[in-house]
């Protein structure tokens, strides 16, 4: 055990001069009722990680910076459409097309393992549904849009289905 304090105490001594550190040394996280919030020397809050509703928070008027969506678009004929690697890697599916009751074929977790959400936006003049393989997933009307994630064997509903 001490050996391992001394090994973080010496890494921690390393990290002082890192060019960086100067700006990152003025924000402060404090526990503010079982949620983690980070401020800024000001005071001001940056983010606060919000335990009890497993929530990310950022102030109005801040962004986040190099995080983008991406966007697969669906054209749905006759036959089930399985998403490509790429197509299962983006958050929005716009699905076009006539589906009429077909379904998307979409993977159970992605390659990091981490559990799949979509905002699925049927433009379609027929529902759509979308599913693990072999399974009975969410039906999305025509002209709505819903957010759907992978839940232990297919896929469920988080919202219901709002107008585009």
């Amino acid at each position: 055990m001490k050996k391992l304090l001394l090994v973080a105490a010496l890494i921690v001594a390393f990290l002082i001069p890192v060019a960086g550190w100067a700006e990152m040394n003025n924000v402060t996280a404090e526990g503010i009722d079982g949620n983690l919030v980070y401020k800024d020397a000001s005071g001001n809050q940056i983010t606060k990680w919000d335990a009890a509703n497993r929530e990310f928070n950022i102030p109005s008027g801040s962004k986040i910076t190099g995080y983008a969506l991406k966007v697969a678009t669906i054209v749905m004929a006759v036959a089930d459409y399985t998403l490509s690697t790429a197509q299962a890697l983006a958050n929005i599916l716009i699905v076009t097309g006539s589906p009429s009751g077909q379904a998307i074929i979409a993977p159970v977790v992605s390659a990091s393992g981490v559990s799949l959400l979509y905002t699925v936006r049927n433009t379609g003049a027929a529902s759509v549904v979308i599913k693990a393989p072999g399974k009975t997933g969410v039906t999305i009307a025509a002209g709505k849009t819903a957010e759907v994630y992978w839940l232990t064997d297919d896929y469920v509903r988080k919202t219901a289905d709002a107008t585009n």
